[in-house]
């Protein structure tokens, strides 16, 4: 695979340039043009976030045909927890537009009041001016200096006006249903069944809460959409959770099971609690008795996707443990998995034998389950600076893993690539490009231009599109070269 990058304009001293754009589009990592006061002359070379600096008279501006498809969406309060639901529109390629998906998001609203439990649609969500639309675009949007995202969907504006980009026919289309959380969202999951919606949020009281959602996503489904219709609807409502589990301290680490559809939850005091139900998706029970093993805030979970008993944790102190379900009070197998707070893990449902983890310090690890005795990683990769907020592997490809850092970056990663040495060259005398010898191969994209980056998360039904949020609202976008 070709490493992806786009452009860095370089406007000269006396040129005014737009000024924010490259905060207002996302980009991968893009290519800075040497020469002193030019734009678009010299020698090209890849522009390192949290590296390389932004001079005086620069700025970045992200290369549509990096991109198959990018468009943005937010609701009323940031949300930094979100998941992806299964819906019943079967499988499809990222190519395959208009995309439709829904997700649901739990917000952190500045009045405790105000929260919600949020599910919502997206529709009609075109290509745009990216990918191969892209390239006839390109050379005028630079002449204008225009790299304006494309879609935007806003429940915050009650304007229904058609943006000067989208073409006609081609309004994205976004509609939710918000249902009232007492208190702030840590963190939501929603079970993996297609057909239904049941969601569990973690909230900043102690307590998680099971939702059952899908008469509402039922009827978002039902929705027409057509030129009469509202392009950004929100419904507010009241209703009941299925079942609510009380912590003795609030809490962020939460998975449901793909194979039994039990629900893990741990706390910020190292506890961590078993909830199932009967068969129903109506009656719940919670353990009393809880895995008891961790020195510090339980940070995340996962449920191995082999084995209906097995699950990993990881925490604060420091580790990576492996627990079966039927024993509760030591791990199974425990090891040092950063010289930092361990942040998050991921289990790789295709191959089964592999974690990948990320520490507070930045670092991705990989660790291989069949040699973890002598407690040595398989890779890692320290290129972001910040810490590791999220990590997710690929459903489609074993060796793909994407991560989110807190230096503002979505970065993908193929553990199967190697440096090539010849394609480097060929990149250099053709392209004009020169890859920095400390960007690792395996690190194919880079995805930015949103503040505060908490989540990512692989669309499982539209191959090869992911979805980012952070502080300033959602990105939902197809990498060219994944």
């Amino acid at each position: 695979r070709r490493w992806c990058v786009c452009v860095t304009m370089k406007s000269p001293k006396g040129r005014k340039g737009k000024k924010g754009k490259g905060k207002k589009g996302s980009s991968s990592s893009g290519k800075k043009t040497g020469g002193a006061g030019s734009a678009g002359f010299g020698t090209q070379t890849v522009w390192r976030a949290g590296v390389d600096p932004i001079e005086e008279g620069e700025e970045l501006a992200y290369d549509r045909t990096a991109y198959e498809c990018l468009s943005r969406f937010r609701f009323s309060w940031p949300c930094l927890s979100f998941d992806v639901v299964a819906d019943a529109l079967g499988q499809r390629d990222k190519n395959q537009f208009p995309y439709e998906c829904f997700v649901v998001a739990g917000t952190q609203a500045g009045d405790p009041n105000e929260n919600a439990v949020c599910v919502a649609r997206l529709s009609n969500v075109h290509q745009g001016k990216h990918g191969s639309k892209g390239k006839g675009k390109k050379k005028e949007d630079d002449e204008n200096g225009d790299d304006e995202m494309d879609m935007e969907m806003d429940t915050t504006s009650s304007s229904d006006s058609e943006s000067e980009s989208e073409e006609e026919g081609e309004q994205p289309y976004f509609s939710a249903v918000e249902v009232h959380h007492r208190g702030g969202i840590n963190r939501v999951r929603c079970l993996k069944r297609p057909g239904t919606c049941v969601v569990a949020s973690w909230g900043e009281t102690g307590h998680v809460q099971v939702w059952d959602l899908s008469s509402h996503m039922k009827m978002l489904g039902e929705e027409k959409i057509g030129p009469r219709t509202q392009k950004n609807k929100v419904k507010q409502v009241h209703q009941t959770p299925l079942h609510i589990a009380q912590h003795p301290a609030e809490g962020y680490a939460m998975d449901w099971s793909g194979r039994s559809e039990s629900l893990l939850t741990g706390d910020c005091k190292g506890q961590i609690l078993l909830t199932r139900h009967d068969g129903t998706l109506v009656n719940w029970q919670t353990d009393p008795q809880g895995f008891q093993g961790h020195q510090d805030s339980v940070e995340d979970l996962q449920w191995s996707p082999a084995e209906d008993t097995v699950f990993a944790s990881c925490s604060v102190d420091k580790t990576v443990k492996i627990w079966d379900t039927r024993q509760r009070t030591k791990p199974g197998l425990s090891f040092e998995a950063h010289d930092t707070d361990v942040n998050v893990i991921s289990w790789n449902r295709l191959t089964s034998c592999m974690i990948a983890s990320g520490g507070d310090d930045g670092t991705l690890r990989i660790w291989d389950m069949r040699f973890i005795s002598n407690k040595q990683y398989v890779a890692n990769f320290d290129y972001c600076k910040k810490a590791i907020t999220s990590v997710e592997w690929s459903p489609y490809e074993g060796s793909m893993v994407a991560t989110s850092s807190a230096d503002n970056m979505v970065c993908f990663w193929d553990l199967s690539v190697e440096r090539d040495a010849a394609e480097e060259v060929e990149l250099k005398e053709g392209d004009g490009v020169e890859i920095p010898v400390d960007i690792p191969p395996q690190l194919l994209f880079v995805h930015q231009g949103q503040e505060n980056i908490k989540e990512v998360h692989w669309h499982e039904q539209i191959k090869g599109a992911v979805i980012s949020t952070a502080y300033d609202g959602f990105n939902l976008f197809a990498a060219s070269n994944l």
